[in-house]
C-alpha cells in the first residue's frame, strides 16, 4: 500500500475511486476464482447477502446485492415509482439519479440545496401526493457535505410512510464527522427507508460492480424479481466477501484519505481557493464563475491530472477532486498555487 510513482501517469481525480486500489486478500482470491470457477454460471448472492446480514444483525429478507448501486437505484425507481407517480432528486447530487428517471421515463422534480447541502426539510416542503420516491446522498456527491443523524431522524418521523427515502452511503466508510447518522439503527424502526452502499469507493471493487441495498423485507422481495438473472458475477460476490474481512485495509485507506483530505482542504484554502469541507474520499472546489473552473481543470490536465468540471447553478462552476495518496495531491495544490483567476 506504499505510494505508487505517479511522474508520468495521468491521473484519475474524476471518479472518486479509492487510489490504494482494493485489499491484497481480494487480489488473492480473485485469482482462485479466475483460476477454477470461470466456466461456472453464477447463482444467486445468497454468501454475500447473508454476511451482510449478520453483520448489520439484521434478517437476510432485508438484505439485496446488486450489480453496483446504480442497479439497485434502477430496481428502486421501477418498483416504487408508477406511471402516476414522481420523484424527488437534489440538484448537485449523483448524477445517476436523474439520469434513470429520464431512462425510464419517471417524472421527477430537482430540489435545491441550501449552501450546498441536502436539507432534509427540503424533502418535506416539497412532497405532492404523487410523491413515492426522494433520494438523498449522504455524504453528498458532488459536495461532499453530510446530514445529522437528527436531521435524518426528524426527516423519518415526517416523512408520510407512502413516501420512500433513498439514503445513498457509497462513502460512508470514509466519513469520520462523529455527528454522522446511525442509519441502521432508523432500518427497523421506519419501513419506508433504504440504505444503499458500495463496493465501488472504500473497497476499490469499482470494475466488478458490486453494491447492495438494507431494507424493509417486503421492498426486497419486490425488487429481487425485476432483477436481471446472473447479474452479479462470481468473482464480484467473491471479491466482496474477502473486501469485508481486510479491516486494516480498510483502516488505513480511511486514515491516509482523511489526512489528504486535510491536507487539499488547508493548502487550497489557504491559497484562496473556496473547498466545502468534505466527508468523501473527494471535495468540492467552488468557483465563482463557471470559466474560472472550466481554467483550473484545464491547468490540472495539463499537468496530467483529471478532475470532474461540474456546472453550477446560474454562472457558477465547480470542480470535484479526488483525494491521492501524499505525492498526488501535492501535484494538485502545486499546479493549483500557481493557477491564477482571470
Amino acid at each position: 500500500m506504499n505510494p505508487a510513482d505517479h511522474t508520468n501517469d495521468i491521473i484519475r481525480l474524476n471518479f472518486n475511486e479509492n487510489c490504494y486500489g482494493c485489499s491484497p486478500l481480494v487480489r488473492e482470491g480473485i485469482e482462485r476464482v479466475l483460476l477454477k470457477e470461470l466456466h461456472l454460471y453464477p447463482g444467486a448472492p445468497v454468501r454475500l447477502e447473508n454476511e451482510l446480514a449478520r453483520r448489520f444483525g439484521l434478517s437476510v429478507d432485508q438484505v439485496i446485492a446488486g450489480a453496483g448501486s446504480v442497479r439497485l437505484i434502477d430496481g428502486l425507481i421501477q418498483t416504487l415509482v408508477d406511471e402516476t407517480g414522481e420523484l424527488l432528486i437534489f440538484e448537485n447530487s449523483f448524477v445517476a439519479y436523474e439520469q434513470l428517471a429520464q431512462a425510464h421515463s419517471k417524472k421527477y422534480r430537482l430540489i435545491r440545496q441550501r449552501d450546498f447541502i441536502c436539507e432534509p426539510l427540503s424533502i418535506l416542503h416539497s412532497l405532492k401526493p404523487e410523491t413515492r420516491l426522494a433520494f438523498l446522498a449522504n455524504p453528498n456527491n458532488p459536495t461532499g457535505t453530510i446530514i445529522s443523524h437528527d436531521q435524518l431522524e426528524q426527516l423519518l418521523v415526517q416523512l408520510p410512510s407512502s413516501v420512500y427515502l433513498a439514503l445513498d452511503e457509497a462513502y460512508v466508510e470514509y466519513v469520520t464527522d462523529p455527528a454522522y447518522p446511525d442509519a441502521l439503527s432508523l432500518l427497523n424502526r421506519f419501513p419506508n427507508l433504504i440504505i444503499l452502499r458500495s463496493f465501488s469507493k472504500m473497497y476499490g471493487l469499482a470494475a466488478l460492480r458490486i453494491g447492495y441495498a438494507l431494507a424493509d423485507a417486503t421492498l426486497c422481495r419486490a425488487m429481487k424479481k425485476k432483477q436481471i438473472p446472473f447479474s452479479i458475477n462470481r468473482v464480484a460476490e467473491e471479491a466482496a466477501l474477502l473486501a469485508l474481512e481486510d479491516q486494516l485495509f480498510v483502516d488505513y485507506c480511511k486514515k491516509e484519505n482523511e489526512a489528504g483530505r486535510n491536507y487539499l482542504l488547508k493548502e487550497l484554502g489557504d491559497a484562496g481557493f473556496h473547498p466545502l469541507p468534505s466527508q468523501g474520499n473527494f471535495i468540492y472546489l467552488h468557483f465563482d464563475q463557471r470559466d474560472d473552473a472550466s481554467h483550473a481543470a484545464k491547468a490540472l490536465a495539463g499537468r496530467g491530472i483529471l478532475v470532474s468540471e461540474l456546472s453550477g447553478s446560474g454562472p457558477q462552476g465547480a470542480l470535484r477532486i479526488g483525494v491521492g495518496d501524499q505525492p498526488v495531491n501535492s501535484r494538485v495544490v502545486e499546479c493549483l498555487q500557481h493557477f491564477h483567476l482571470p
